[in-house]
């Protein structure tokens, strides 16, 4: 009697145990949930950020060598063989690099400037060397493990060279320096362009404000996917008597190292 007292007591303790543990069974199982559903819209959401960054890139690329195209078709018309030839050559290495490179996310900054250097030496051999490039990076930055979007000041440099630099315009300068403040890196890009940027003014400003709205996406989506800070500015630099005289254009990025 007593044994049978016993079981019945630890039957009934057991069911009481386990409707007690059952509301927080049903608790977990909703937590467990919540956080594989939101882990998985992220996971969503990261993949069509990084689509949108290759949409991006990929209307930035075929304007690229649309203009390549261009300058070699006009050296060939102008007779200008080994000008052509260099040009050639100097296009399939831009072009392979690229194409390379078109399917990654990051790529590291020393093969970002590798490209951009390509790309200005195309544009000096365009125009005759009607312009000079410098590009300073500061000697704290480990150009093979920053990792930064492919070119990213592309088209800031393409406004300046075709829309800045003014034919007659004899001392045509770009200057490019990049810094690292705190855990973002600063590019600042400057030239002494003679047209004004005010879409009013000049004819460069569609150009201009097309060029800034493929970079404004690319840093909206890089803020929402590394969850930092990435920002773009552009501001007309005026001389003495207030006319325009140049563009002064900065863009922060959040550090990344390359793996």
């Amino acid at each position: 009697m007593t044994e049978s007292l016993l079981s019945n007591t630890d039957a009934l303790v057991t069911r009481i145990t386990v409707f007690a543990l059952f509301p927080f069974l049903i608790a977990f199982s909703f937590i467990v949930f919540i956080f594989y559903r939101r882990s998985r819209e992220n996971s969503i959401r990261r993949k069509q950020l990084e689509l949108e960054l290759k949409a991006i890139r990929a209307q930035i690329n075929p304007h690229f060598i649309f203009n390549c195209l261009n300058s070699i078709h006009y050296c060939i018309q102008s007779s200008e063989s080994e000008k052509a030839s260099t040009y050639l050559l100097k296009f399939s290495y831009l072009t392979r690099r690229i194409l390379e490179n078109s399917s990654k996310q990051w790529i590291t900054m020393e093969e970002d400037f590798d490209m951009l250097r390509a790309y200005l030496d195309l544009e000096q051999l365009r125009t005759g060397h009607r312009f000079d490039y410098t590009i300073k990076i500061a000697p704290d930055i480990d150009q093979k493990t920053t990792a930064v979007p492919m070119l990213i000041l592309q088209p800031i440099v393409e406004n300046a060279v075709w829309h800045g630099f003014d034919v007659e315009q004899q001392d045509s300068k770009l200057e490019i320096s990049v810094n690292t403040v705190d855990d973002s890196v600063y590019y600042s890009i400057t030239d002494n362009g003679k047209l004004s940027s005010d879409p009013k003014e000049s004819p460069a400003g569609k150009t201009k404000s097309m060029g800034s709205a493929l970079i404004q996406e690319q840093l909206e989506a890089i803020r929402q996917l590394e969850k930092r800070e990435a920002k773009f500015f552009s501001k007309s630099i005026k001389n003495d008597f207030g006319v325009h005289s140049g563009t002064f254009s900065e863009i922060m990025l959040p550090y990344i190292p390359y793996y």
